[in-house]
C-alpha cells in the first residue's frame, strides 16, 4: 500500500478505503464500493469503523441530501504528513 500510515493498526480493507479516499479527495459510498468491487453495505461497514477511529469524515452533499461524501479527517492528514517527514 502506498498510504504512509504503517504504524497505525488497520485491516487491509481499511487501508484500501483510505487509499481510495486519499486519491479521490471526496467519494460517495456507492463510488467507493464500485472501486473496491464490494457491496455498498460492506463499504458502509468499513467506513463506519474508520469514522469511529477518526480517520474519515462524512459530509452531506449540498446537491442531494441523501448522498454523503467521504473525506479524510484532519487526523488522517496530520498522520500522513508526519509519516511522510520520517
Amino acid at each position: 500500500m502506498s498510504l504512509p500510515l504503517k504504524h497505525i493498526p488497520l485491516t487491509y480493507s481499511q487501508w484500501q478505503v483510505l487509499n481510495h479516499v486519499r486519491k479521490q479527495k471526496k467519494i460517495s459510498i456507492k463510488e467507493l464500493a464500485a472501486l473496491l468491487d464490494i457491496t455498498s453495505s460492506a463499504a458502509t461497514q468499513i467506513v463506519d469503523g474508520l469514522v469511529k477511529k477518526g480517520f474519515l469524515v462524512r459530509e452531506r452533499s449540498l446537491k442531494d441530501r441523501r448522498v454523503q461524501k467521504i473525506t479524510l479527517s484532519r487526523k488522517s492528514l496530520v498522520q500522513m504528513e508526519k509519516s511522510m517527514k520520517k
